[in-house]
């Protein structure tokens, strides 16, 4: 029978999910087991570029006091809140100029997604919308609702100096 077939597959092979912390700026799954070493060296340099690329985004935001910016709620006070918010407003960042996003919509309506790709990373935007908003409060624990943005070789979210709002 097929659905015995599949769900023998399925315990052998177990989930494939992505995790956020395999996630590139909170949004594209990192290349996993490349063998080659100079592949492997660009895809890093790759991700590094498109991580500081994202948190120079969110910092220009915050700067500029941009309107969907501003829809996430106060900089938390507390600091691990405070990097948890700014890892997950470089998050929207991303998808925003990933998605050609502009004006005051934090990341415009799941209805005008027009693809797969687009929809995958709408979701994690979406999840990173509301973990933005929670922190903002500071009702929660910062390590249970950040997206991670890893950068260097520790994937230690990097210090962002931007004025408080």
């Amino acid at each position: 029978m097929l659905a015995d077939r599949v769900a023998s597959w399925t315990q052998r092979h177990g989930s494939r999910r992505i995790g956020t912390s395999n996630l590139i700026a909170g949004l594209i799954p990192r290349a996993t087991e490349v063998t080659d070493p100079d592949l492997g060296q660009a895809l890093i340099e790759r991700e590094h570029a498109i991580e500081e690329r994202a948190i120079a985004l969110a910092e220009r935001a915050i700067e500029e006091r941009a309107k969907w910016v501003q829809q996430l709620g106060q900089m938390p006070p507390d600091p691990a809140h405070r990097a948890a918010w700014l890892a997950n407003v470089a998050t929207i960042a991303a998808y925003r100029e990933r998605w050609n996003i502009t004006g005051n919509a934090v990341i415009g309506k799941e209805a005008s997604v027009d693809s797969i790709e687009q929809l995958g990373q709408w979701r994690r935007a979406s999840s990173a919308v509301k973990a933005a908003v929670r922190l903002s409060n500071s009702t929660v624990d910062a390590s249970e609702t950040h997206v991670h943005i890893g950068i260097g070789d520790n994937s230690a979210i990097r210090n962002i100096n931007v004025a408080e709002r």
